[in-house]
Parts: C-alpha cells; structure tokens; sequence
C-alpha cells in the first residue's frame, strides 16, 4: 500500500475518532496500582479541574451517574466499583449520596495525591496547583485515549494500546516514515501507559483476533516483535461505534443546541478535559425534582 493511501486511511480513522479523549496520566497507574482505577482518577481530575473554574463554590464536588462514567472514562460497572474502593482506600476520593433519587457525588482529596506522586517520583510539591505548567511537572504529559477505541477495542488496556499505536502511526507519517510496522518494546509499553505485560499480551491477542492489528517476527540476530494497525479494518470499526453513538443520542437526548437540560451539550461534544469540560453528566444544577425536595 502506498504512503498516500495510508495518509488516506488515517484520515479516515481520526475524523471517526474526533476529539473525544480522556486524558490520561499513565503516572497513576504506578500510584494506584491500577490502570482501570488511573484512568478513573484521570477523568474525576478533569471534572475536579472543571468544578474548580466553573464553579468554585462547590469546594470540588462533582456528581457522575455510573452510565456517565462508563460512557466517559470508557469503565463498566464492575469496574468503576473496583476504582473507587481502591481511590478510597488511599484516602484520595471521597463520596457522598445527595437527593431524592440519591446520586454520587464525588471529591478528590488533591493535597493527599500531590503528596504521593511527589513520594512516589520525588518530585516538589507545595500544594494543588491548576495551572497547566504545574500539573505537567508533578503529574506529567497526558495522553489522550480515545473513547471510541475504548469501545472498538472492548476494554481500557486495548483502547489505549490502540491509541497509542494509532498516534505513533500518525507521528510516523508525519516525520516522513510509511507509516506501517513499528518496534514497541512491551517494556516500553508498560513505562508509557502503565499497563502490565500480562495485561497487554491479553490486550495484543484480542485486537489480533478481531484483526485490528498485526504482528510479525524482525527476522535479525535478535529478532524484534512488529506491529502495525490494520487501518481498513480499525476505520470501519470506528465509523461504526461512531455512528452507535451518534443514534444512541438521537433517541435518548432528543433535544436541541437551545436546550436547558444541562446534560445534552456536554453529550454531544467530546471535548478536551484540559479546554473544557469533560465527557459525562455536566454538574452545573439540579434538576427540577432535586430543587424542590
């Protein structure tokens, strides 16, 4: 296949993909002991941030619904249960039921998380800071996994492999490779994204399974795992969970741009955690049944 057709089929996977991503930091991974529960930490630190901007008066609670968490950290039931006892087992969230029907609200303990990532990577720490630069230095360089690889790999550890194999695909091309096989070290793998060699090789076999990527043996005097995306297939995958969710909100948010309902404008856009809100419920009032009790 020619480089242009690739350019091509990359194009095609990143106009599905659009701009919905968690930003996750692969350093709480090593904090928690989980990547499922750092990339539950890494969505609520988006909503913490937001609160924060948006409406300081909330002291840093934020609420969520389970099918909000699942839709916008990528995490099912299950295991949003496992990330919270584990987050509150370190004392680095907090929780507490409000209304009539109860709903979750939520609240890091940000000072105690700065204090074990600076432990953890000895690093300063003086305080929460919010400013980019700030958060960057104690927590490192985010990296964006995308929502709809997440559901197209059916599972977190294989939406980010696949994002980040999609995203060094596309740094590849830009620097004037083919785009095609790449040597990614499992070694390498686990210090950038947190993941486990075990977790990745289960990971590795079922994108293998489902053809969404390829892999073959360098043939040297120390031969070298390649992989490469199948970027028809994992196209194709994409344009379909993305039209799954375009359908999906037609019939359960039926609402226009002009709505009031506080939910409907942060479901149709994706947006960066870091310039906006993030993907999920917007906490930004009550509804109607919640103010009158």
């Amino acid at each position: 296949m020619t480089r242009q057709a690739i350019a091509g089929q990359v194009g095609t996977v990143s106009t599905a993909l659009g701009q919905s991503y968690v930003s996750y930091h692969p350093l709480l991974a090593t904090v928690t002991g989980n990547v499922k529960a750092a990339l539950f930490l890494s969505h609520a630190i988006s909503w913490s941030r937001y609160v924060h901007k948006s409406q300081p008066d909330r002291d840093g609670w934020f609420w969520l619904r389970t099918a909000d968490w699942q839709e916008g950290a990528g995490l099912s039931g299950r295991e949003q249960t496992t990330a919270r006892i584990i987050l509150k087992g370190m004392g680095i969230m907090e929780e507490k039921r409000i209304g009539v029907p109860a709903k979750i609200w939520y609240r890091l303990n940000l000072d105690k998380l700065g204090h074990r990532v600076a432990e953890l990577t000895g690093r300063q720490f003086e305080g929460w800071n919010w400013d980019r630069a700030a958060m960057l230095h104690l927590l490192g360089q985010p990296i964006p996994c995308h929502r709809i690889l997440i559901k197209v790999a059916e599972g977190v550890v294989g939406g980010l492999i696949l994002s980040y194999l999609f995203r060094a695909t596309r740094r590849d091309l830009s620097d004037g490779g083919d785009g095609e096989w790449m040597h990614i070290p499992v070694g390498h793998t686990r210090e950038l994204l947190g993941i486990t060699p075990k977790q990745q090789r289960r990971a590795r076999e079922c994108l293998r399974q489902a053809g969404l990527v390829e892999e073959a043996f360098e043939r040297a005097v120390q031969p070298k795992l390649l992989t490469r995306l199948n970027l028809g297939q994992l196209g194709l995958e994409c344009a379909k969970k993305a039209n799954e969710i375009h359908l999906s909100r037609c019939v359960w948010w039926p609402y226009s741009l002009r709505s009031p309902d506080p939910h409907h404008a942060l479901r149709t856009n994706g947006m960066p955690a870091w310039a906006s809100p993030p993907f999920g419920a917007m906490p930004t009032q009550r509804h109607a049944h919640e103010r009158a009790a």
